[in-house]
């Protein structure tokens, strides 16, 4: 997670995933540009992350009651992105995403 690029607007979050190929040195932005992705939780196998996220909705500037959403991607590229569980928590309700668990380390 990496907070890289400035969005340019005061009160809005630089949050989001990147991946580095390690043989190569090549970093890509997983995260969609626009969305802000926060605790990133990588599958035993590494082919899926989990984060959480405002999604495309962004933030309403409350931190006493978010309205927030995980989704799933492909970790080598950020593809397949997919989205579930809206959930209604506040600031001290956030905890790190599920990982995938029908998958073998």
């Amino acid at each position: 997670m990496s907070t890289h690029e400035n969005p340019g607007e005061p009160r809005t979050s630089w949050a989001a995933v990147y991946a580095t190929e390690l043989t190569t040195g090549v970093t890509q932005r997983l995260t969609p540009h626009g969305i802000v992705d926060f605790s990133p939780a990588v599958s035993p196998s590494g082919v899926y992350t989990v984060v959480t996220s405002y999604g495309e909705k962004g933030w309403s500037g409350e931190v006493e009651e978010l309205s927030i959403d995980n989704y799933i991607f492909l970790t080598r590229d950020g593809t397949n992105r997919v989205g579930w569980l809206n959930t209604e928590v506040g600031w001290a309700g956030l905890t790190s995403p599920p990982c995938t668990s029908t998958e073998k380390a």
